[in-house]
C-alpha cells in the first residue's frame, strides 16, 4: 500500500491549520482573506506589494 508523500502530507498539514485559524480569526472580527488575499489591481483593496 503507497502511502501519502511526505511534502502532500505535509501541505495538507499546513492547509488545514490556516482554514482553522482564519475561522478562529473571523471569531474576533479579523478577515483574513482581506488581509492576506490577493486583489485585482483595479481593486480598491490592492496593495502595490502584491506585485
Amino acid at each position: 500500500m503507497n502511502s501519502i508523500p511526505t511534502v502532500t502530507k505535509n501541505l495538507l498539514i499546513i492547509n488545514v491549520l490556516c482554514f482553522f485559524g482564519g475561522v478562529v480569526a473571523m471569531k474576533y472580527g479579523i478577515n483574513l482573506n482581506d488581509l492576506l488575499g490577493l486583489h485585482f489591481f483595479m481593486a480598491s483593496d490592492f496593495n502595490p506589494a502584491q506585485l
